[in-house]
């Protein structure tokens, strides 16, 4: 071993996680001093590439209980990259800085366990069982089944696995054989559907979208009519994707009606609701999700409206020991036939090694409790209806695009040069070539991080709209002030902008 490398006296070791906790705490205290810390330094790749050291050594620096040795590098981490945890960071489906689950990544790297099996990690895997229980709670299923995964992309890829599996068992050792299986997914769902089925051996074009209706949901009728198409076509439909959230809009999809569907066609009925599942934890909200109890398998992402750190994932399921069924491959060798083999959550799962992503879940959500995480879901969705009145009152800058239903909210910034220029396809298009211009502005100026984004057409009643801004509510300590200064921040950046 290095010499250099810190040593495992207590002494020594207590030194060296003293100082990381102290640049931990003054990075977070940062987040709240507006006037003296940016959200991003931006700095252009090639230019980054000259000002930090990516290269990795033969022989290495070594670590010492005073972080000398790599302490530049930590500087550097901290100063160039985003402050999620900023209140004035708006830019993803998730943000914000939880304590208790730093605190619960801290303790996970220190154990250094693995959940795949009962004998290696006891505690963690009874507080994941223990974590997805509850979750099945909210979604309304007593006798169901769950585990954590890395992300809702493997979520959703494991909701159209089991939906297959579930309706053609003969496919995990045989195949697709004949079939030519096709899902059903909104043209403004997430792109993990497509990629879901191309990973399933199906192609991109394995998963079929279906138009929306005006209001960017995925119709009901047109996904009947799609299914009843596509089986006269000799495909073998298998699984309709709905959408709690999406992406762009955040619009919650018609679970019943799409219920109704699946029911008729006797298909899988999967629910991303990655974004959108934590209205399930309110009282004023959970409506928004109505219908869900009848869908087959659901995605929910812990670390996006509930605030924890990344990446905190479940999939549910309603069928009790289908995740077995589908996932298991016998590994004997290390799934042992003794008294903790129930436990072993690894044969529910794609992946063999897991990180212990659920102690800070489950040590969150015991500070938090049910009652914290209505609150927090409460909070983003005031921050919500507080800026749309705030947009509307300056309708003369701001152009809503869509009365929002979750805690995103799309609109177009108006230049001057635009301000007296009617609405039309040609005065849309000049805002959105806008936009990527006054982004730049913005990350340069470092003050705040708002997203944008396209949306593409669903013919015959959904038009494309232009890139536009899409600001996200997904942290609760976000203020009206901070609210007030995005609009004043992007009109102080943009006023003079033309084209």
């Amino acid at each position: 071993m290095n010499p250099k490398y810190c040593s495992r006296d207590p002494k020594d070791l207590l030194e060296l996680f003293t100082h990381i906790a102290e640049y931990s705490a003054k990075y977070v205290s940062e987040h709240y001093d507006h006037e003296h810390t940016k959200v991003v330094k931006f700095v252009p790749p090639d230019e980054l590439k000259k000002i930090v050291d990516f290269s990795l050594p033969a022989t290495g620096c070594g670590l010492t209980a005073d972080l000398k040795p790599i302490q530049k590098y930590l500087d550097q981490v901290f100063e160039y990259g985003v402050r999620t945890g900023s209140p004035r960071y708006f830019n993803q489906l998730w943000s914000g800085t939880d304590i208790a689950c730093i605190i619960g990544e801290w303790v996970s790297a220190v154990t250094n366990a693995s959940t795949y099996t009962y004998e290696v990690a006891p505690v963690y895997s009874l507080m994941e069982i223990e974590v997805v229980n509850h979750l099945l709670g909210f979604v309304g299923w007593k006798d169901g089944d769950g585990i954590l995964a890395p992300g809702g992309a493997v979520c959703n890829f494991m909701g159209l696995l089991c939906g297959r599996d579930k309706l053609f068992p003969e496919t995990k050792t045989a195949g697709n054989g004949t079939h030519k299986f096709v899902a059903f997914t909104s043209d403004h769902s997430h792109y993990t559907i497509k990629r879901s089925t191309w990973m399933m051996g199906l192609g991109l074009d394995g998963a079929i979208n279906v138009q929306t209706s005006p209001d960017g949901k995925m119709c009901p009728k047109a996904l009947d009519a799609a299914i009843t198409k596509a089986k006269e076509e000799g495909f073998t439909p298998f699984c309709v994707n709905a959408t709690c959230g999406t992406t762009v809009l955040g619009v919650f999809e018609d679970l019943e009606a799409i219920a109704d569907v699946c029911e008729k066609h006797k298909v899988w009925m999967h629910v991303d609701a990655s974004w959108g599942g934590a209205v399930l934890v309110t009282e004023e909200w959970k409506h928004l999700m109505k219908g869900v109890e009848r869908a087959d398998s659901v995605a929910w992402c812990m670390h996006k409206m509930l605030g924890m750190t990344q990446q905190c994932s479940a999939f549910l399921t309603k069928e009790g020991q289908l995740l077995k069924k589908v996932n298991a491959s016998h590994a004997d060798y290390l799934f042992h036939f003794d008294d903790t083999r129930p436990y072993d959550l690894g044969e529910k799962t794609l992946n063999c090694g897991r990180r212990q992503d659920s102690f800070k879940i489950w040590l969150s959500w015991k500070v938090h409790g049910d009652k914290g995480f209505a609150e927090r879901v409460n909070k983003n969705f005031a921050n919500r209806i507080y800026f749309v009145e705030q947009l509307k009152k300056q309708s003369d800058k701001f152009e809503l695009l869509f009365e929002p239903e979750c805690t995103q909210v799309c609109f177009f910034y108006l230049p001057k040069y635009l301000r007296s220029t009617p609405k039309s396809t040609e005065r849309d298009e000049a805002c959105g070539k806008i936009v990527p211009i006054l982004r730049r502005r913005m990350q340069i100026a470092g003050s705040m991080l708002v997203n944008y984004n396209p949306l593409s057409a669903s013919e015959p009643d959904f038009a494309f709209v232009p890139n536009h801004w899409r600001i996200v509510f997904s942290n609760p300590e976000q203020t009206q002030e901070d609210l007030d200064f995005v609009l004043s921040e992007l009109d102080k950046l943009g006023e003079d902008l033309t084209l």
